[in-house]
Order: structure tokens, then C-alpha cells, then sequence
């Protein structure tokens, strides 16, 4: 199959990999060049020549099987690339949102056929986290969730089906990423512009907070983005080395897990 990813930052790059490692190929998007030279870099070590780089969503979305939205956490950003990845993929493509906040029946508005619509959250670090959310909303095709959780298990994933959208989803993974990092790493790992749009949308309804706390907010307004800028809650004057560290640590936990089971 072919699958287009648009988003290759953090979760889109991994979420690519995971792709690509289940056999499939792939069509990556970003909106910038140097976006697309990191996420190559990151991933030229297995992707090879399964991954194709493209500025176009048309291009990504073109002839694909499934299409992952993965762009920032702003309603109007992706009503906008919903829209156009829609206009530009087969008539059969299951067009998915990797959301972690936001709506989804809001984010489906975008669409003129959204029976073929659903989420799929995944968790960050993507290609070692095993649970994947797959949420419908009250039009999708029974029929395109089925087929996800085939394909979530398929690429070596736990999928979890909802059977409707809730404010936040049901999980979030902090266990296995807190046990070997910690709250404000994670943070730096996974962006602090994440963290900050996540509050934002979720906070008011789930908390007694309708803010981020003041520390994020400060972090993004001095630009310290996290791991990606170099420096968020920590200084990180190796950036690949905390995530390699991470990657390491979150395998041998799941190694140790997978022998208890057995």
C-alpha cells in the first residue's frame, strides 16, 4: 500500500517509520524544505527509498491507500489541509487525523464524504508506543474502522477502537514514557508549541485550569521549543542523543514487559 503522512515532525516522521517498517510506502509532507532534509536524515538509516519527500499535500496524497494528517495542533491549519487532501485522494482512501486534542467532529466539517473520516491517535515516541486510538465519529463507515484496526495490528500496533470521540481521547501513555524520562523531558521531546495547544484545548473542560500552566507559556514565548530548538525544561547540546536515549530505555521496558507476559 501506499500511505501519505503530512506532518514530519516528531510524531509524523515516527509514524512514517512505523509504515515503512510494516512493508508499505510512503508519501511525507511537510510545508518546508529543512523540515523534510531532518526527517530524511532521521530516517534515511532504514527508510531507503520507500519514503518519498514532497512541499505538496496533492503530490502526498495522490494514489494513496491512507492518508495520516499529522500537521500542528491548530483547527483552521488542519480544516485546511483536510480539505485539500480530499480533493486530491482516491475515492477510497481512509483519510485520517492524528489529533490529540482537537474535535473531531469539528476537524470532519472539513470534508464532503466524511463516512471515510476517523481518528487515529497515536502516542509520542510513534514507532515504539504499541497503542494506537482508532475514533469514529458518528459518520464514519463501520467498515473503515475495521479495516484500521486490521492495519494497526498488522504493522505490530495494539489498536483500540472507541465507539465515539471524548474530550481528550481515553489515554495518554504516561506510564512507560514518565518511568524512563519524566514529565518536563517528555515535553521537551514531544514540543513544547504540542504541550501548550493541548492545554489550551483541553484544560477548560477537563481541569480546573483554563490556561497553560506558566511555565509552558514561558518556555514558548522565550522560544524554547524543547529538544528541537535545543533547549526547553533542559539544554540538550546533543539533540539525537536524548531521543536514542529514550528510544533505548522505552525498548528495553517494553522488552521486559513482553517476557512477563510470555
Amino acid at each position: 500500500m501506499r500511505a501519505a503522512v503530512l506532518g514530519a515532525g516528531v510524531m509524523g516522521r515516527n509514524i512514517a517509520k512505523v509504515l515503512v517498517r510494516g512493508g508499505h510506502e510512503v508519501a511525507l509532507y511537510s510545508r518546508t524544505e529543512q523540515t523534510l532534509l531532518d526527517a530524511g536524515q532521521s530516517l534515511e538509516r532504514e527508510a531507503g527509498t520507500q519514503i518519498a519527500y514532497t512541499t505538496s499535500i496533492s503530490e502526498a496524497s495522490a494514489g494513496a491507500g491512507l492518508i495520516i494528517e499529522s500537521v500542528p495542533e491548530s483547527l483552521a491549519l488542519k480544516v485546511l489541509v483536510l480539505r485539500e487532501v480530499e480533493s486530491a485522494a482516491p475515492a477510497r482512501a481512509v483519510i485520517a487525523s492524528n489529533t490529540s486534542s482537537l474535535p473531531l467532529p469539528r476537524l470532519a466539517e472539513a470534508l464532503v464524504e466524511p463516512e471515510r473520516f476517523l481518528g487515529l491517535h497515536w502516542f509520542n515516541p510513534a514507532h515504539l508506543i504499541p497503542l494506537v486510538e482508532v475514533v469514529p465519529i458518528e459518520r464514519t463507515d463501520p467498515s473503515v474502522v475495521e479495516w484500521s484496526m486490521a492495519l494497526l495490528a498488522d504493522l505490530g500496533k495494539r489498536p483500540l477502537a472507541l465507539s465515539r470521540p471524548v474530550a481528550g481521547f481515553l489515554a495518554n501513555c504516561l506510564g512507560l514514557r514518565w518511568a524512563v524520562l519524566g514529565p518536563m523531558q517528555s515535553t521537551d521531546l514531544a514540543g513544547v508549541p504540542t504541550a501548550v495547544a493541548v492545554a489550551r484545548e483541553l484544560f477548560p473542560g477537563l481541569s480546573n485550569a483554563d490556561a497553560p500552566q506558566p511555565v509552558l507559556s514561558e518556555l514558548l514565548e522565550s522560544g524554547r521549543l524543547g529538544v528541537s530548538t535545543g533547549e526547553g525544561f533542559f539544554a540538550y547540546p546533543d539533540p539525537e542523543a536524548v531521543a536514542q536515549t529514550r528510544d533505548r530505555l522505552l525498548s528495553s521496558v517494553l522488552g521486559i514487559l513482553a517476557e512477563a507476559k510470555g
